[in-house]
């Protein structure tokens, strides 16, 4: 069943983050450090081993890994992403690709997509420009929840990626069972336990089985 998200709703325990597990680290940097975006590409390229994400006020955040069952539906979902792609069209995006958005701020999602226009614009950029943090924003955009994230932290990315342009937004979460769907101009809704999830008029024709989620 499909519910308007009541953003004065109370928290269930499952929407904090789970005791024993690490939390993702926000570090304000002085004023007078110039921590640009290519201070920022530089810090990540010599840090490959840690995962790294950029406010658009140019505070650093240090992610927590990731837990296995998280990474796991990440990776499903990237899966269903990527073949429903090979066979129609647009280019699917690995998990914790880091994309620079038009705020400056640098995000990686769990999964994400660019529509056929997008895609032949990134094949036509030099191997050393494909090389670097994508400068795009993608139509279409997965974030799975872990058990060191609250569902406030994620819901506030979710209003990140869709204040800088991307057209549909999936914030899928394990814990609670609950699916986010964020799309422009509308409030949020949450479904919970679906059993399938649709692309709707962003990926139009992609429908994926929501099963393995919710074991």
């Amino acid at each position: 069943m499909v519910t308007a998200v009541d953003r004065a709703e109370t928290l269930r325990d499952t929407s904090q983050v789970q005791p024993g597990y690490g939390q993702d680290i926000e570090l304000v940097l002085p004023e007078c450090w110039s921590f640009t975006l290519e201070a920022f590409i530089e810090l990540a390229a010599e840090n490959d081993n840690i995962r790294f994400e950029r406010t658009r006020e140019g505070h650093l955040l240090i992610m927590a890994p990731t837990g296995m069952e998280s990474a796991y539906s990440s990776g499903d979902i990237f899966g269903e992403l990527h073949l429903w792609t090979r066979e129609h069209y647009g280019m699917a995006i690995p998990p914790d690709a880091a994309i620079v958005l038009p705020d400056k701020s640098v995000l990686s999602p769990d999964a994400a997509w660019l529509d056929q226009e997008q895609a032949e614009h990134f094949w036509s950029l030099s191997k050393d420009e494909r090389g670097k943090p994508g400068a795009f924003v993608p139509a279409f955009i997965v974030e799975v929840r872990s058990p060191s994230q609250s569902v406030r932290k994620q819901r506030e990315k979710m209003e990140r990626w869709m204040s800088n342009g991307v057209r549909l937004c999936w914030l899928v979460d394990p814990l609670g069972q609950d699916v986010y769907i964020y799309r422009p101009g509308q409030e949020a809704e949450r479904l919970h336990r679906p059993e399938t999830l649709s692309g709707e008029g962003v990926l139009e024709g992609f429908e994926m089985s929501c099963e393995r989620l919710w074991r």
